[in-house]
């Protein structure tokens, strides 16, 4: 792919730390959107198990991305999630349940996953998406089409789905 914006040379997906063992109440793996920073895929076994982690009712799936923050020593973010946990890396999660794993659904949210990863540092992002820029409708296309395929990728890798 041409180099189309700047932000390009940054995007890395890839899906690693993936822990699927059976028993336990969501599997899940880590999906990088570039070499710094990921959010952690949770794949429930049912929708019920899946809001009451987030103790929810009205949802089918989430992109739950965490409050940021910047260290005031180094300036660097810092992302805290709902239990005050914080980390460097993780941006937030994405939560499924196996009942509704199709493309759509992972696509939406996926798109939540990329425009609040383009909010924490890239917010010229979106005044070239206003403009129409065509490189970066076209990269913005490019971000939610890899990183779905990573996460399909894992998922029939793992056989959670196409069994």
């Amino acid at each position: 792919m041409e180099d189309i914006c700047p932000i390009q040379e940054l995007v890395e997906f890839r899906a690693d730390n993936v822990n699927f063992t059976k028993g336990l109440k969501y599997r899940s793996f880590d999906c990088w959107v570039n070499k710094e920073l990921f959010y952690k895929i949770k794949i429930f076994k049912t929708k019920e198990n899946m809001r009451d982690y987030v103790d929810d009712d009205d949802f089918d799936a989430m992109c739950l991305t965490y409050d940021t923050y910047e260290n005031d020593e180094t300036k660097e973010v810092i992302f805290k999630d709902r239990n005050g946990n914080t980390y460097e890396d993780r941006l937030g999660e994405l939560l499924f349940s196996e009942e509704n794993l199709g493309g759509g659904t992972v696509s939406h949210e996926v798109v939540h996953c990329i425009l609040d990863w383009c909010r924490i540092g890239y917010d010229d992002f979106f005044d070239k998406l206003k403009e129409e820029d065509e490189g970066y409708e076209e990269l913005f296309a490019y971000l939610v089409g890899d990183c779905v395929k990573h996460i399909f990728n894992v998922l029939y890798d793992y056989k959670i789905i196409g069994e």
